[in-house]
């Protein structure tokens, strides 16, 4: 299992190796970028098929708080395939594009892939802050270069907010470390109740901000609207599928693990407490998110603020924090960033033939191009999680563990019912654009067999999954367990043991 290292060093080693050969074999540059995700995705579907129990590597042989592990368990696998598959599918779109970008392009990916799987490998807040900076200049650039005058402005809106995202999680590490000496999240854990009370929660709100601007939880979200709109296709699917997904982790482990099995206690106002503000910051961005998403005529916009109903919806799973919550949550990010990417490659292409991403103008472009119309259709029907298809099964239990849990959250299963009615209304409203009568003859969208390969993978997996959960489900159900830290096999009694503890 030390292979693991490859998952970050390998993609590192990459990003700083195509500049170089960008200059003299542009192709070879690009190529190797692609078989760079590839490898690492075949690592990680066999790590994830080996994968027996949690374990922990030490870097350089320096025990913790000296030196930085990187742990491996059930949860980080499944999220590093994840991204390592997003990743590939994301560069073999972008090739197919008749849109040719330069070896930087590719650089920058790679970068940004490095980021996102050192963020979930990661065992160290201070290493977690250098990975999501990575990830945020390699995001804004790639955002940037795409659209011309709407890629800048997404681009600086996003940088504006990370930035102070940023500042916002170096004071709260600055804060605890102060105190503990330590920002290995093992040795922290529970660590913040005993803290001075004011500081504690000082810090506990800090961290939160920084990490709903990963997740884009309102109202840290104003920038992803004109992001997603501003990147090229590629770029926004993994936005909504691989960097909306490393944040979530990010609030997962953070949540259970850095603020511990007791977190509501941290920060307490009478009833109301930090899971309460976790819970109804979920519920206001899921309303928020699916409302924006159904004013859009916009489909990249519309995709976007979708993605952010799904990260409320999250949210609110992670707030309620029980055992089928955390499974529904993971199971939700998984076939989210499945069928959100599945959607932005299909929308990417019909914004390339129709010159513009108003869904409006798109009328009867599914009549010539049927199967593209019917793969978007299966798309849309992952995300609302319709029974059949893959979101069902994490929403389906998002819902239920809100039914059983205490106090006011049952009043989130009205709001993700409301929320996924208005979903399967925008989403029809453009399907029926799709095949509506057009008032023009359409014009045949540019596809080809990596674009075919890339989209009958990702619908596969969306149809697959929502018949037959069973093998998911069978690695998804280890994941509370090994995430709390009270037991054997969890994260914390994991890090101590490697650590000789």
């Amino acid at each position: 299992m030390k292979y693991s290292i490859f998952l970050i060093v390998a993609p590192m080693a990459m990003a700083f190796l195509v500049p170089f050969l960008g200059h003299v074999m542009p192709a070879l540059s690009k190529g190797l970028s692609f078989l760079t995700a590839l490898a690492g995705t075949v690592l990680s579907v066999f790590l994830l098929i080996t994968y027996k129990t949690p374990f922990t590597v030490i870097m350089g042989g320096w025990i913790p708080p000296f030196g930085i592990n990187l742990h491996v368990d059930m949860l980080s696998l499944l999220f590093a395939t994840v991204v390592y598959g997003a990743v590939t599918l994301g560069i073999a779109f972008q090739l197919s594009s008749v849109v040719v970008k330069k070896p930087y392009f590719y650089m920058l990916i790679l970068l940004l892939l490095t980021s996102l799987n050192g963020m979930i490998l990661t065992g160290d807040l201070f290493n977690l802050f250098v990975f999501m900076e990575i990830a945020g200049i390699s995001s804004w650039a790639l955002i940037a270069s795409g659209n011309k005058t709407a890629g800048v402005r997404g681009a600086l809106q996003y940088m504006v907010v990370a930035s102070l995202a940023s500042v916002a999680y170096l004071a709260a590490i600055a804060i605890i470390y102060s105190s503990t000496g330590t920002l290995n999240m093992a040795q922290i854990s529970g660590g913040l109740r005993e803290m001075n009370s004011a500081m504690a929660a000082l810090a506990v709100l800090l961290i939160l901000a920084s990490l709903f601007t990963e997740m884009e939880i309102f109202p840290f979200n104003s920038w992803v609207g004109s992001a997603y709109r501003g990147a090229p296709s590629s770029i926004s699917g993994l936005l909504s599928s691989a960097v909306a997904l490393a944040g979530a982790y990010a609030m997962l482990r953070i949540s259970y693990i850095v603020f511990g099995a007791g977190m509501g206690n941290i920060i307490r106002f009478g009833s109301f407490n930090i899971t309460s503000i976790l819970f109804w910051m979920g519920v206001v961005t899921v309303v928020t998110g699916e409302a924006s998403a159904f004013t859009q005529k916009d489909a990249k916009r519309m995709l976007a603020w979708s993605s952010v109903g799904q990260m409320g919806m999250i949210l609110m799973a992670i707030a309620i924090a029980s055992e089928k919550s955390i499974y529904g949550a993971v199971f939700a990010l998984i076939t989210h960033s499945i069928s959100k990417l599945l959607l932005f490659m299909i929308v990417g292409r019909l914004v390339s033939a129709t010159g513009t991403s108003d869904w409006t103008r798109w009328k009867g472009i599914g009549r010539k191009n049927s199967i593209l119309g019917i793969f978007f259709i299966i798309g849309a029907l992952g995300v609302t999680g319709i029974p059949l298809f893959a979101g069902f099964w994490g929403k389906f239990t998002i819902i239920g563990s809100a039914f059983k849990s205490t106090g006011s959250s049952y009043l989130g299963v009205y709001i993700i019912l409301a929320a996924t009615v208005m979903e399967a209304v925008y989403f029809l409203r453009l399907a029926h654009a799709l095949f509506e009568e057009p008032e023009r003859k359409p014009g045949k969208v540019n596809t080809g067999i990596v674009f075919w390969t890339c989209t009958t993978l990702l619908a596969l997996a969306v149809v697959i999954i929502g018949v037959f959960p069973a093998p998911l489900d069978r690695k998804i159900k280890k994941i509370p367990s090994e995430l709390r830290g009270d037991n054997t096999s969890g994260y914390i009694s994991t890090v101590y043991k490697a650590m000789g503890r």
